[in-house]
């Protein structure tokens, strides 16, 4: 019988019996059956309220933060269910004091999950440093790192959980610095294990190609920047832009170091006779270099001195660039302030020409009612048609002189477009010229 039958099955039993007893049996059967009815919906209620609770405790965890205390409270819950089943298939069981047990386990329920939410709070408020570190450490793929590792301080951390849940609170506080300090290892050797792992295989091959043989100031800086990227790593192990850049150290020295050790290893090759041919090729190659810079032939000279004339022309063409670039902007910083000015120019003409548009237009209205006037009049007295005809004059006059100013007006914005566009071209041909001088110079310079 589910619960929303059971006050039904009262109300219908209620009912057979009223046919059957006098009315005050009737009356007090009746109100015995609705105080059972009241006692078993108010004994649900709290049950599901409980039960609800234990959902919302399952979601924070409450079991690891307080294991026993949250057993303890599952068996209150238990017994409160069980009680309450005797009422619900036996409706003479919903009894007052039968709805007083089932609330006293509800009751002791509620007081045990309080304890436990405290208990979490302060969990995480004395361990949070661990809590955290041990978050870092599963972002870090530590448990498929070092399995066995992080399986010992998670059984750590989780034995000073119970110490704090078992009221042992110093000795979970004594006890976390060492955990950190393990914690801390961990995350370093993590660190490592995934940043370094293929430079200190590279370095293994670089031993068995003898490196330290054939290029071993080279490689000695391979293994320097490895431990350099150790150093960091162990001393900063979240600053990332360091551990990036000290990785990219190491794989530049150990780059070095597999290109020197075939280098090495070509010219042990060399035969006696053909060393000519080997050097007469690097000085191939350094004379296309000089070729780019403006000289055809520079092999008339000892290769270190030929790498050292490359050098020192090539920080001359850098130099005099950067100051053609600096003129290049220049240059077309004031092409740009004479385009803005030209534009605020136009703007102005624009302005002044709409202002005596308008009040051309103004005037030209004025005519046409003056002849509206003049047409509707009945001359009737010559004086005043004289009058009325010599206004007409001077305005028909004055909108003349009017269109001649808007003529010379646009003919002056013509004008200065001009002149502008001819501000542009000069400036742009002083540009081209300035470059010309610095190339020639430049070829001068090179010549000599």
């Amino acid at each position: 019988m589910t619960p929303r039958r059971f006050p039904l099955v009262l109300v219908l039993i209620s009912c057979f019996l009223a046919g059957c007893q006098t009315t005050s049996d009737v009356v007090k059967e009746q109100r015995e059956l609705n105080e059972q009815n009241q006692n078993y919906l108010e004994a649900q209620a709290a049950l599901d309220d409980l039960t609800e609770r234990f959902k919302l405790a399952k979601t924070e965890n409450l079991d690891y933060y307080a294991a026993a205390i949250m057993k303890e409270a599952q068996r209150k819950l238990k017994t409160a269910n069980e009680k309450f089943l005797t009422m619900r298939f036996d409706s003479s069981r919903a009894t007052r004091r039968l709805v007083e047990k089932i609330q006293s386990s509800i009751d002791d329920a509620n007081q045990l999950l309080d304890t436990a939410s405290r208990l979490k709070v302060a969990a995480e408020a004395t361990l949070g440093e661990s809590f955290a570190q041990i978050n870092r450490l599963e972002e870090l793929d530590t448990p498929n790192q070092f399995p066995s590792d992080y399986r010992d301080v998670k059984r750590i951390l989780d034995g000073l959980v119970k110490n704090i849940a078992d009221g042992r609170m110093s000795k979970a506080q004594d006890r976390q610095a060492d955990l950190l300090q393990r914690l801390n290892a961990l995350e370093i050797a993590t660190i490592k294990q995934v940043t370094l792992t293929n430079a200190n295989a590279e370095i293994d091959a670089l031993k068995d190609l003898r490196a330290d043989r054939y290029v071993p100031l080279s490689f000695q800086k391979a293994v320097a920047a490895k431990n350099a990227a150790e150093a960091i790593i162990a001393s900063s192990p979240r600053d990332k832009s360091a551990i990036e850049a000290a990785l990219f150290s190491v794989n530049y020295e150990i780059s070095h170091t597999e290109n020197l050790i075939l280098e090495v290893k070509n010219l042990l090759a060399v035969e006696r006779s053909e060393m000519e041919f080997y050097l007469l090729t690097i000085e191939a190659q350094l004379s296309q270099v000089a070729k780019i810079l403006g000289t055809e032939r520079i092999s008339d000279r000892s290769i270190a001195s030929q790498i050292e004339w490359i050098k020192n022309t090539s920080h001359v063409v850098l130099t005099e660039n950067s100051k053609l670039r600096d003129m290049t902007v220049e240059l077309e910083a004031a092409l740009t302030r004479t385009a803005v000015a030209n534009q605020d120019s136009l703007r102005k003409n624009n302005s002044v020409t709409s202002s005596l548009s308008d009040l051309l237009n103004e005037r030209e209205i004025l005519i046409k009612g003056l002849q509206q006037s003049l047409a509707q009049i009945e001359i009737t007295n010559i004086r005043e048609t004289g009058l009325i005809k010599g206004e007409l004059d001077k305005s028909v006059a004055l909108n003349d002189k009017l269109n001649r100013e808007i003529e010379a007006l646009k003919l002056n914005y013509e004008t200065n477009k001009l002149t502008g566009q001819l501000a542009l071209q000069e400036l742009k041909l002083t540009h081209q010229k300035e470059i010309l001088a610095l190339q020639e110079q430049l070829k001068r310079s090179r010549n000599d």
